[in-house]
């Protein structure tokens, strides 16, 4: 596969999650307009009997951000991101609700794809 087709996949993929939620590669991100996303993605490493559902919120300037950062961890509008290496991120926020943090994990095709339909 060489690059114009990687190119023809990706906007292909971004025609099918403008119209509504966008399916990631682990979990689902849902568009609430304005550049915002709640992010929602389910931990196997929960213990049984635990909520298995991490959700958190990130901005299109989150994204934004994340994507040219070398830096080990950054502050967010609302949470902290850790970076991991080849382009992953573990995204934690402090949930109010459940009263414990959230944690989602991003990398490079999730952070493309949630801005290329802010």
């Amino acid at each position: 596969m060489d690059a114009k087709d990687d190119t023809m996949n990706f906007e292909k993929v971004v025609a099918q999650n403008v119209a509504g939620d966008v399916k990631l590669e682990d979990g689902q991100a849902y568009r609430m307009g304005e550049g915002l996303f709640v992010i929602d993605q389910e931990d196997l490493t929960a213990p049984e009997g635990r909520a298995r559902n991490q959700r958190i919120v990130v901005t299109s300037r989150d994204l934004e951000a994340m994507q040219g950062c070398n830096c080990l961890t950054m502050e967010l509008e609302d949470g902290t991101a850790e970076n991991m290496g080849d382009g992953i991120w573990i995204v934690l926020q402090h949930d109010e609700t459940v009263g414990a943090v959230q944690n989602v994990v991003l990398n490079d095709n999730d952070r493309a794809l949630l801005l290329a339909v802010a």
